[in-house]
C-alpha cells in the first residue's frame, strides 16, 4: 500500500530510530533496577527477578512499591537511558530518511516509552535534531500512560496540530501497533528481528516492513508539503504559546501554570525538572517541541 496523503510521520524511538541498549544491555539495566528494588522490598524484587525489560520493571515498581521508591527507580532508569545513548547504534537508513522526509515537507515526530531527555541526547549527538519537530517521551510517574496506551501518540498528533488521518505511525512492537490502533492512526510495523513480522501482523499493523528505507516505497513519491509549525506546548494547562523565534543559543520562555518559566538545559532529577517546569516533564528544543506527559492529567 502507498500513502500519499500524509503531512507527518510519527516514529517510535527504540527500534525505528536506533537500538538504545545495543551497548548497555537492557537486561543489565533491568537487573540494576531490580537490585535497587531489593533494598526496599525483597519480595517484589524476587517477583520481577526474571524480567529483562527495564520498562516492565518500572511498571511493576509503580504498581507494587511506595511512590517515593518507584520514583527513585524511574530516575535511575532515566540515567541508565542517557548512559545507553552514548553507545546506541543508529538504525540503518533512518537518518537519511529523516533528512529526505524533511526536505519533502513532511514533518517528523517521535512518540516513545523512552525518556524525552535520552531521545533528545541521541538526536543531538547524531546531528539530526533539526529533522524532528516534536518529541514525546515517557510519561514521568505515569507508566500506565506508556504504550500500548495511545497517550504518547495522541500527544504527538496534538503537538503537530494534525488529525490522525494525516499521519503515519511506525513502531517495532505489538504494543506500538496497539497504541497506533487506539489512536486511529495508520500504523506500520517495523520487523527488525526474525519472528517480529508475524507478531506485528497479528497485532493489526497496516503493513510490515523489514528495513526503514522501505518507508520510501510506502510513502510514494508524492508527499504533501506541510508548513513547519514550531509551537511550544505547556501540557499541564494545555496552552499553546507563541512560536519560538529566539536566536540560536538563547533560552526559551513559555507560560505554564499561569506564570512564565525559563526553559534552560535540564539538570538534576526528573522530579526536580517536573517541579521547575510547573509540574510537567517538559524539555524544549529550539527546532521544535519536546516534552514528557504531565504528571497529572
Amino acid at each position: 500500500m502507498i500513502y500519499t496523503d500524509l503531512s507527518a510521520v510519527i516514529l517510535d524511538f527504540d527500534g525505528p530510530v536506533c537500538s538504545v541498549f545495543s551497548g548497555y544491555n537492557a537486561d543489565l539495566v533491568a537487573r540494576e533496577l531490580t537490585a535497587t528494588i531489593r533494598l526496599s522490598d525483597v519480595a517484589v524484587s524476587q517477583e520481577i527477578g526474571d524480567l529483562t525489560d527495564p520498562m516492565e520493571v518500572l511498571r511493576v515498581a509503580y504498581s507494587r512499591l511506595p511512590e517515593d521508591t518507584s520514583q527513585t527507580i524511574e530516575d535511575q532508569l532515566c540515567q541508565a537511558e542517557l548512559k545507553a545513548i552514548s553507545t546506541a547504534t543508529s538504525t540503518p537508513g533512518t537518518n537519511s530518511l529523516l533528512a529526505d522526509l524533511t526536505q519533502s515537507g513532511t514533518r517528523i515526530a517521535i512518540a516513545s516509552n523512552n525518556s524525552a531527555e535520552a531521545i533528545e541526547y541521541y538526536l543531538e549527538i547524531q546531528g539530526i535534531s533539526q529533522f524532528v519537530s516534536t518529541t514525546v517521551g515517557r510519561p514521568y510517574r505515569r507508566p500506565d500512560l506508556m504504550k500500548p496506551n495511545p497517550q504518547v501518540v495522541n500527544t504527538a498528533l496534538e503537538s503537530l496540530g494534525i488529525k490522525a488521518t494525516a499521519a503515519l505511525f511506525v513502531g517495532d512492537s505489538p504494543s506500538d501497533v496497539s497504541a497506533g490502533k487506539a489512536a486511529n492512526i495508520r500504523t506500520i510495523g517495523y520487523a527488525n528481528r526474525p519472528g517480529k513480522r508475524k507478531a506485528l501482523t497479528a497485532a493489526g499493523a497496516s503493513s510490515v516492513i523489514g528495513h526503514m528505507t522501505d518507508l520510501r516505497y510506502i510513502l510514494g513519491e508524492r508527499l504533501i508539503h506541510y508548513p513547519a509549525k514550531m509551537s511550544l506546548i505547556a501540557l499541564r494547562t494545555r496552552s499553546i504559546v507563541a512560536p519560538a523565534t529566539n536566536p540560536i543559543g538563547s533560552p526559551l520562555t513559555l507560560t505554564c501554570a499561569s506564570r512564565p518559566i525559563s526553559a534552560v538545559p535540564p539538570s538534576g532529577s526528573a522530579s526536580d525538572r517536573a517541579t521547575r517546569y510547573g509540574g510537567a516533564s517538559i524539555v524544549l528544543r529550539r527546532s521544535g517541541t519536546t516534552h514528557g506527559i504531565p504528571t497529572a492529567l
